[in-house]
């Protein structure tokens, strides 16, 4: 057994370091997941914050007509309200209907404000610019802050409320989860670690006959179980580290666009906290593990069929629609595997009992039979498809 083990480590280095000189694997698996979609992400960001900061300093000129006398004075409260501030450089102009359209015409006034149907709702008329959805936001965000204002000043002023403030709660958890923001993002993950596991899927099988090494990996002293257990290791370490890479990068540009979003006075930050325990944690990373070595025993299986790397980059593209379209089926509420509308069957379900498994780890700390289930179920399918596609690879040279 110390035997086996000590070839296992030797053949998986061997493996791992010949994948990672690969280019395509290094550009999957390591740039474009650390590097590219990052720093992407960043300059959406900044180019948004930047806009808005810019935004923020020129003069907003708002024209109105139509508008009813209780319309046109709150309005007006509300310019003057963020004008308080000394940041704001609102202005109203009141004018009639063709005055107004001709200002907007002419870029006069960024935004028209007009009452036309006389039933208090207001018309906002901008023009065909690239920030136009802006400056709608941007006026509509100086009559919610003043209407904030104001229901805060009703409620000091009966001494009987001073704030509220709005929290997310899993009210429901056996349904509530499915649209839980972390779980999502670790799908989005899964899905990514498909591309992950795909170029070196394609090094550790059809390379090996495409470059013709396939009879001297035969002839090394080493057992063909422990060559196809250290070749679906190296493949799984790649996997879980490009989609642990995506994850963590999700959660950094999430960061980010909820700091961004706290700026703009939208969102807080405090509703989306995640309640995880330590013990769910570990029961999330086990699982998530498991699903890698599902993923990358199935792309194993589908590579051992190529014998050259173009036919291989054209196969592994059923493998990755599957990962991506079958555990997405776990956010519909009406797929489970526990509660009144259980359906245990689910459990057998390749990658989509791991999924449901994962999404009832986001509720409970506690291991149920069903989930203990579709975990070894997908380490049954792992085992039979590694040993397939060692059966495909050494079959013609036995």
């Amino acid at each position: 057994m110390k035997k086996f083990f000590r070839h296992l480590g030797l053949v998986a280095r061997k493996e791992l370091q010949h994948s990672f000189r690969d280019r395509d694997v290094f550009m999957y698996t390591v740039l474009i997941p650390c590097l590219v979609y990052p720093f992407l992400s960043f300059v959406g960001v900044e180019f948004t914050l930047l806009t808005q900061a810019a935004s923020k300093e020129k003069p907003f000129k708002v024209a109105c007509y139509g508008l009813s006398p209780v319309n046109l004075v709150y309005i007006k409260n509300a310019i003057n309200n963020a004008q308080k501030s000394g940041k704001d450089k609102t202005e109203l102009l009141e004018s009639n209907e063709k005055s107004a359209r001709a200002m907007l015409h002419k870029r006069e006034v960024n935004l028209v404000v007009a009452e036309e149907a006389k039933n208090g709702v207001l018309d906002l008329y901008v023009g065909h610019s690239f920030d136009a959805f802006m400056q709608t936001e941007r006026f509509k965000e100086i009559l919610e802050v003043y209407h904030r204002q104001q229901i805060k000043d009703s409620l000091q002023q009966t001494g009987s409320l001073n704030a509220y403030r709005s929290k997310m709660v899993n009210s429901h958890p056996l349904k509530q989860e499915s649209y839980s923001l972390h779980f999502v993002m670790l799908l989005v993950s899964i899905m990514m670690m498909s591309v992950g596991v795909c170029y070196p899927s394609i090094v550790v099988t059809t390379e090996e006959f495409e470059r013709k090494t396939i009879e001297s990996t035969q002839l090394l002293p080493v057992s063909r179980s422990a060559l196809i257990l250290a070749k679906l290791a190296s493949v799984a370490l790649f996997g879980i580290f490009t989609g642990a890479v995506n994850f963590f990068s999700i959660i950094a540009v999430f960061a980010l666009l909820i700091y961004t979003a706290g700026k703009l006075q939208t969102i807080s930050a405090s509703e989306l906290n995640s309640l995880l325990t330590p013990v769910q944690i570990a029961e999330v990373a086990v699982s998530y593990l498991v699903m890698g070595l599902l993923l990358s025993s199935l792309m194993m299986l589908v590579t051992s069929f190529c014998r050259t790397v173009r036919s291989a980059q054209n196969w592994v593209a059923i493998p990755m629609l599957v990962v991506m379209l079958v555990p997405s089926l776990s956010l519909l509420p009406s797929v489970s595997m526990s509660g009144a509308h259980a359906q245990p069957y689910l459990a057998l379900v390749p990658f989509l009992g791991l999924a449901l498994t994962l999404r009832q780890f986001f509720t409970s700390a506690e291991v149920s039979a069903i989930q203990i289930v579709a975990i070894a179920a997908s380490l049954v399918y792992t085992v039979v498809m590694a040993s397939l596609a060692g059966f495909l690879m050494f079959r013609s040279k036995a």
